[in-house]
């Protein structure tokens, strides 16, 4: 929105009257034929208004007498109402002098300013006269006055409108700025249409305003053109066919400011052009003549060109670009000409590569500049209910009755502008056909899927043999294809039949063998219930009764021509087709004399009529009798195209009980086509089904499982790798065949037994570079990725193949969405309370039985908590005294309980909410800065009291419950309505859905039993490899996963791709020589088709509220994370980890569509003061035992200093990592006890501990808890720890077991002592296996193993903690370290290190943590993901990072002398000097996820004002709370260093206003 300030005057003594004194033919916008301004006098452009010289001597009386009037306004006189006797007194006023009228308008104009409601507005009594004066008057004072006074009216009053309109308001403002005389009247004329354009937008648009202010627009100050197109956006929403002649004028000036440098006045602009061609949508004429007759087209690829425009402007804007540009190309063949000569295929093709978001609307486009499809192969998902009846018709009549026509017109201008230019349509078909079939991968939306399958099915359709056999050449198509026949949506199955028929028709040699070795031959007998073998002993049956259903069909067409279902005649390609009876189109079509015109509509009317899924069976003349007006029962039973499907079709009503599967026309379509394409395809036996690859393959895999040497499991190996990735005589196994096999289910089987020289095996044989021929490289779906790597090995090109399987064969279901359920809409839903009855399993004498009213977002252990209570009270017993206090006991009866969730933490905030309490944050006083300390207290004394902490620890119930009629326990954190539903038969329709408030839910009751907890016995199992340890622990997490509704094939993909990835992971520790730890990127592991499901289901408000998310999206996430890039499990976890609130505010900032239309739903606030110097006790009291702020954000103030707010909170953050990490704290490990904070070059690990010394262990246990609060506090806030935590203690945070390699995380000097002992372990062993050596040998040459040299007994090593005096055992110090106990010496040092030592501080940690997040969560992150999570990242700056990074305003542009400068100083910072600059400028010394460009909002640096002083002694200053760096225009690079690194300096410390 424009700025609503006024302009600031650069002289107190410029006359109000401020006028144009010069208006020469220098603007584009003014010609020397204007009239507007030649009638003006030159004297009265030069001289004040004589009348206001005539009523006061002097002009300086008029200013004077202004301001006078102006105070006194501003006095007490001030009243939201007005009296009958100031009414009339005013009135009188208005008919007097000018100085009474000045004095009255500028009363009126003060009033009406001040009111809010419109009791006492007197609109009545005054409206007619200021209007009547606004006329007639020509004092400039008064105008301005009486103008601002309409805005203010209008602001405060809307409905005042209408009179002031009826009064001929609009009508003088339009005279105003048509005849411009003085700028001042003018812009205020702008402010009062800006007021009244939004209610009253029909008739400012009728009235001829919006040209008029146009025509001047380019004199006015860029605050007040940014308003002129901020009107013009407003008014175009009311454009139609009728009054388009009133924009017409101003099209090309919007054209032009399209591109403007300013980014409001280009959104606005491109705004109102969308709106216009939206508008007129109906008239294809008017569409037609605006792309002829202007420069739309040209200024829109212009636009989409731009990377600039693209990622600064809003995402509203653009897609009402897209939506716009989406007409033009479906309506003006000057528009479908335009865009294909200027290549508009590339463009889109980059913006979707620069935004994947935009994809869906770029194919909209996409599929409009594609040639018509044929009409008996048009897409089913368009067709009508009586066409794809038509459909099955003629496909049967075909047999009977040959006739080949086509329906596409001949004159067709789409056809032939393709046919004039065919290089065209096969350089866009080339780029539009991967594109849709990428697409429709990863498009979750059904409506999305329709759309791509539409565009492709036009491509093959349209192109010739030639052309379709090149571009499918690198397209797996037939995969494609063999993926759409499996689905369980019939429109995807029968436009895939269409397209496979398209197919085979024009390429049979290629096709009749592909068909078969992709699958798609597989998935048609599947439909047909007829195998090609068995096609010549069934078809005649099948026909004969097909074609006694035909010709019944067809004789009850002829006799019944009204019938509404199609007859031969109407359903033949040669049938022509009626224009549709539009308003616009009709009308227009009658006036057409022309031949070339007539074409023209026709083919406009035609593709206007294509457009429409349900205008492909209307017709001139409606029929009387429709099909849709029968009912379903007695049309089935009446219709003679009821086919008798084979039992053996996967359709059949006996096999499918899919919903979607039951729509009996189009399933009689599938059964139809499928068993036509094989029969006149396939009928001769000659093609097999059976494929020689996959009887080979399954055969190397016998053969591999059988090996029983290391050198025959290689050979092997290497057989399936070649045939897989190489292949034979340029063929290579497709992934139908690789499925059929048991490739999969062998390589599984291989490598999940986890032997160390296996995995070597595999990895060696696989990691093998992969040489590629031209034509397999061309061939391959990822040939993108193979040449922008150098080294592409089998390795990478199996994990490809996987993927592709998995993506083909996974049916990992989704909610569906219902409806259009926003984040308001479904909080409100979930707000109403359900009933629940509770009973003991066993009634016993202190059982109850009670109905509760309960919220469904309420956590299941509050009713447990209502019930222990009630069962107290019940028994005459106290009740607990911990009993949560969001229990909430109903006063209407006495056997009815209400329970209500109370999470204060968020509230909708309505476009209306005045309630200020809401949001002024609560401020929390943390204590005044102590003045006199108390000598004998020590420093960190307070560490150790003991609090009553809230929330900080998970309470036991006595009971457990159930739902009735199940026996699994309900999960006490769970929602409650989670609970019911997951308890429910239907669970799989969308929760919005369910009916559960409408009855009553029975839960039963028991008590809980006690269960027993194992300790794991760790013993002899750190030395174990870790690979090998992760396999096994991932073989047992398969097995009992989520998944079983999947088939067997997809667990097994799972589980062998989660096995490569531990390979991947840890390559190095399996094959030495590997210099690097990964051989392949993660992201080669990504699944898009998976990833995009599960941003469909998070990105559903309901699912998120009731937690109803499906269990496998947290299993895959967690378990196999790399199927998912970091932002998606990011995004998970933002949106399900950190509470309903925080879900509800992240999925509205990340939902553009939630931010525009609903009601803003914000965190409650609560302001903390904290005194710096107390800052850390200060922030451990608050932690501990607030448990009040866990749910709501808070923001930071310091005693004594100004600032508030984003930047002063990082830093208090700050403040409590540096306390943290200081060395006398004594509780991490350190390598300097000399230096003031603890070092280490591996991350902080806590220091290990005697667990039997009960002094220190209260100490270690509140601070450790303190720590793992503040972090999830940080990451619950957005806030960044400085803290670089060890990996090993991420990983214990999150609850992964540690092994040996681990201690490198904790202190490398102690890893590399202790792997040289192993290496010892290791050679002593494998004396001890070998089987020459007799006893007397095997011992004497183990007496012999040394260290660098040393004999292990020689080295005084005991049984003690290496560094301290802890005892490994008891009696440990007296005990030696020999080559025989070296093992267990091992085997006890890493059990202290990892657990032992620091058991206390872990439990300690995660117990903190989990108070606000679960830590099983973290699991969705590597430890190194989490590390970037808790800390940010710190990575070093270059110049092109800082140009996207920085936003230049105010003053400076990025070409800039002192911008440029500042970068250059930037680059050359190092990491201390990059921590300095960031804290300075954000409070916090770290950045987010993903660098500088991640700020929110962006470093903005603009130009410091100096004065009339040299810029080179000012400082730079900044707003840490937008990031908005202040800087003066240095004259040298060196300058603009020395005061920067001062700034920074001399800046730390406190907040202070700038």
């Amino acid at each position: 929105m424009p700025s609503s300030k006024k302009r600031k005057r650069t002289n107190s003594s410029t006359p109000a009257s401020n006028r144009i004194t010069s208006l020469s033919g220098n603007n584009s916008s003014l010609t020397s034929s204007d009239s507007s301004l030649s009638g003006v006098p030159a004297q009265k452009r030069q001289k004040p208004s004589s009348n206001i010289q005539q009523d006061n001597p002097s002009r300086m009386d008029v200013n004077e007498f202004m301001q006078q009037m102006i105070l006194a306004g501003a006095g007490g006189n001030l009243r939201s109402s007005m009296g009958e006797d100031e009414v009339e007194e005013l009135q009188l006023l208005l008919k007097g002098e000018l100085f009474q009228k000045l004095e009255a308008a500028n009363r009126l104009c003060t009033f009406y300013s001040m009111i809010q409601h419109s009791m006492g507005a007197r609109i009545n009594h005054f409206g007619p006269i200021l209007v009547g004066l606004f006329e007639s008057e020509s004092n400039i004072d008064l105008l301005i006055l009486l103008a601002r006074c309409f805005t203010n009216m209008v602001d405060a009053v809307p409905e005042c409108g209408h009179l002031l309109i009826k009064e001929g308001l609009l009508s003088t403002i339009n005279e105003k700025l048509l005849n411009i005389e003085y700028i001042d009247l003018a812009e205020q004329c702008i402010r009062c249409v800006d007021t009244m354009a939004q209610d009253f937008r029909a008739h400012v648009l009728q009235s001829g305003i919006l040209p008029s202010a146009m025509t001047y627009i380019d004199f006015h100050a860029i605050s007040v053109q940014r308003k002129i197109l901020h009107i013009a956006s407003l008014l175009t929403k009311g454009v139609h066919s009728e009054n388009f002649s009133v924009v017409k004028s101003i099209l090309p000036q919007l054209c032009n400011y399209m591109t403007s440098d300013d980014k409001q006045m280009s959104e606005y602009a491109c705004t109102s052009v969308a709106n216009i061609i939206l508008g007129i949508e109906d008239d294809l004429e008017l569409v037609e003549e605006l792309c002829s007759s202007s420069q739309i087209v040209n200024q829109y690829i212009s636009l989409l060109s731009s990377k600039r425009f693209l990622t600064n402007s809003s995402k509203s804007v653009i897609v009402f670009i897209f939506s716009s540009l989406r007409v033009l190309a479906q309506y003006s063949i000057t528009a479908f000409e335009k865009l294909h000569q200027q290549e508009i295929g590339n463009i889109l093709c980059e913006v979707i590569s620069l935004n994947r978001e935009f994809a869906g609307d770029c194919t909209r486009i996409l599929v409009q500049l594609l040639p018509p499809t044929n009409e008996r192969y048009q897409i089913t998902s368009e067709m009508s209910h009586t066409r794809r009846e038509g459909l099955l018709q003629e496909h049967v009549l075909a047999d009977i009755q040959r006739k080949q026509a086509s329906s596409v017109d001949s004159c067709d201008p789409n056809i032939e502008f393709f046919e004039k230019h065919p290089e065209v349509f096969q350089s866009f078909a080339s780029l539009v056909l991967p594109l849709m079939l990428e697409t429709f991968s990863s498009a979750t939306d059904a409506a999305d899927k329709l759309r791509c399958l539409s565009g492709i099915a036009s491509v093959i359709n349209f192109a010739s043999a030639d052309v379709l056999k090149e571009m499918l050449r690198c397209i797996p198509i037939s995969t494609f294809l063999a993926d759409l026949l499996s689905s369980n949506h019939l429109i995807f199955v029968t436009t895939a039949i269409q397209i496979c028929k398209v197919l085979i028709s024009k390429l049979p040699d290629i096709f009749k063998v592909y068909f078969v070795r992709e699958g798609v031959l597989s998935e048609l007998e599947k439909i047909s219930g007829v195998s090609s073998s068995q096609i010549e002993n069934k078809k005649e049956t099948i026909l004969s009764k097909l074609r006694q259903q035909a010709q019944h069909s067809e004789r009850q067409v002829s006799q019944t021509p009204t019938r509404n279902s199609r007859s031969l005649a109407q359903t033949s390609t040669t049938t022509t087709t009626s224009i549709p009876t539009t308003r616009s189109a009709s009308k227009k079509s009658s006036k057409v004399q022309s031949p070339t015109k007539g074409k023209l509509m026709s083919f406009l009317s035609r593709k206007k009529k294509t457009s429409s899924p349900t205008s492909s069976s209307s017709s001139a003349s409606k029929p009387s009798t429709t099909r849709a007006d029968s009912s379903p029962s007695s049309a089935s039973q009446s219709s003679p195209l009821s086919i008798r499907i084979p039992r053996e079709s996967r359709l059949s009503p006996h096999k499918s009980k899919v919903s979607a599967l039951k729509s009996t026309e189009l399933r009689d379509v599938c059964v139809v086509l499928a068993d036509e394409i094989q029969k006149l395809y396939f009928a001769d036996g000659s093609t097999t089904s059976e494929s020689a690859f996959s009887k080979e393959l399954n055969q190397l895999g016998d053969m591999l499982l059988a090996a029983k040497d290391p050198e025959e499991e290689q050979h092997h190996l290497m057989l399936i790798r070649d045939l897989l990735n190489v292949g034979k005589n340029n063929e290579k196994v497709t992934n139908f065949e690789f499925l059929g096999s048991n490739t999969v289910a062998a390589l599984l089987e291989y490598l999940k037994r986890a032997d160390i020289n296996r995995l070597a095996n595999f990895l060696i044989v696989f990691n093998r570079s992969l040489t590629m021929s031209p034509s397999m490289l061309a061939s391959s779906p990822h040939r993108k990725a193979i040449t922008a790597d150098s080294h592409f090995s089998h390795l990478r090109e199996l994990i490809h193949r996987l993927q592709d399987c998995l993506s083909s064969e996974e049916s990992l279901p989704i909610f569906e969405d219902a409806g259009d359920y926003g984040a308001v809409q479904s909080l409100r839903e979930l707000s109403r309370p359900i009933k629940i009855l509770l009973q003991s399993v066993r009634k016993t004498k202190n059982s109850v039985m009670v109905e509760m009213r309960v919220n469904p977002m309420a956590p299941v252990s509050a009713v447990l908590a209502q019930l222990e209570r009630l069962v107290a009270e019940k028994s005459s017993k106290k009740p607990p005294a911990d009993t949560p206090p969001t229990v909430i006991m109903s006063d209407e009866s006495d056997d009815e309980t209400t329970l209500e969730r109370r999470e204060d933490y968020f509230h909708t905030q309505e476009e209306d909410d005045e309630d200020e309490e809401m949001r002024t944050p609560r401020v929390v006083d943390l204590g005044q800065p102590s003045i006199d300390s108390d000598a004998h207290k020590g420093k960190y004394d307070f560490l150790s009291e003991e609090l009553n902490e809230t929330a900080s620890t998970k309470k036991s119930y006595k009971y457990e419950l159930y739902m009735e009629g199940s026996d699994l326990a309900m999960d006490s954190d769970a929602p409650v309505f989670r609970a019911i539903i997951m308890s429910s038969s239907k669970k799989k329709r969308h929760p919005s859905q369910s009916k559960i408030w409408s009855k009553r839910h029975i839960m039963k009751y028991k008590r809980r039993k006690s269960i027993k907890t194992e300790v794991e016995d760790n013993k002899k199992r750190y030395l174990q490899s870790r690979v090998v340890r992760l396999i096994e622990q991932t073989n047992s997490i398969h097995e009992a996963s989520p998944l079983s509704s999947q088939n067997s094939l997809v667990l097994s993909i799972l589980q062998l791709l989660s096995i490569i990835d531990i390979l991947n992971r840890h390559a190095s520790e399996i094959l030495p020589h590997t210099s690097s730890h990964s051989l392949i990127p993660r992201s080669e592991f990504v699944n898009h088709k998976i990833s995009s499901k599960v941003q469909k289901q998070v990105s559903d408000p309901f699912v998120i509220l009731s937690a109803l998310t499906p269990e496998w999206v947290f299993f895959l996430c967690t378990q196999c994370k790399f199927l998912f890039s970091f932002n998606v499990r990011n995004n998970f976890f933002a949106l399900t980890s950190l509470g309903v609130g925080r879900s509800l505010t992240t999925l509205q900032q990340r939902n553009d569509r939630l931010r525009r239309r609903e009601p803003r739903i914000q965190l409650t606030h609560q302001k903390i003061r904290v005194p710096r110097d107390e800052v850390f006790e200060k922030a451990y009291l608050f932690f501990m035992r607030e448990n009040s702020s866990i749910l709501s954000r808070f923001e930071v103030e310091f005693y004594g200093e100004a600032g508030t707010g984003h930047g002063p909170t990082n830093e208090f953050f700050a403040l409590i990592s540096d306390h943290l990490k200081k060395a006398d704290l004594n509780i991490w490990l350190n390598s300097d006890s000399d230096a003031e904070f603890v070092h280490s070059s591996s991350g902080l690990y806590p220091k290990c501990i005697d667990p039997n010394n009960e002094q220190r262990l209260g100490f270690y246990r509140n601070v450790f808890r303190f720590i793992g609060k503040y972090i999830a506090r940080a990451v619950m806030d957005d806030r960044l720890i400085d803290m670089p935590l060890s990996f090993a203690l991420l990983k214990a945070l999150k609850g992964e077991p540690l092994f040996f390699d681990d201690i490198r995380y904790i202190d490398p000097q102690i890893y590399d002592s202790l792997r040289k002992f192993y290496t010892v372990v290791q050679a002593k062993k494998q004396i001890e296996k070998s089987q020459e050596l007799a006893a007397s040998e095997k011992k004497g040459q183990i007496y012999e193993l040394t260290l660098d040299g040393v004999r292990i007994e020689d080295l005084t090593q005991t049984f003690t903690l290496i560094g301290t005096d802890i005892e490994l055992m008891d009696g440990g110090s007296d005990i030696d370290v020999t080559i025989w106990n070296l093992e267990d010496f091992l085997e006890m040092t890493a059990d202290w290190l990892l657990r032992i030592g620091v058991k206390e501080q872990v439990e300690s940690l995660r117990e903190g943590f989990s108070a606000l997040v679960h830590p099983k969560n973290l699991f969705l992150f590597s430890h190194g993901e989490l590390e970037t999570l808790f800390a940010g990242e710190d990575k070093k700056w270059t110049e092109g990072m800082l140009k996207k990074a920085i936003v230049c305003d105010h003053g400076y542009t990025p070409e800039s002398q002192t911008i440029v400068h500042l970068m250059h100083v930037l680059t050359q910072f190092d990491q201390p000097q990059r921590r300095a600059f960031v804290r300075f400028v954000t409070g916090s010394p770290r950045l987010p996820v993903g660098g500088l460009q991640k700020l929110n909002p962006k470093l903005t640096v603009v130009r410091k004002s100096t004065g009339d002083a040299g810029a080179d002694s000012y400082l730079p200053s900044c707003m840490t709370c937008t990031h908005y760096l202040k800087l003066p225009s240095y004259s040298s690079v060196g300058v603009l260093k020395e005061q920067l690194e001062k700034a920074i300096r001399e800046g730390q410390g406190a907040f202070h206003l700038s």
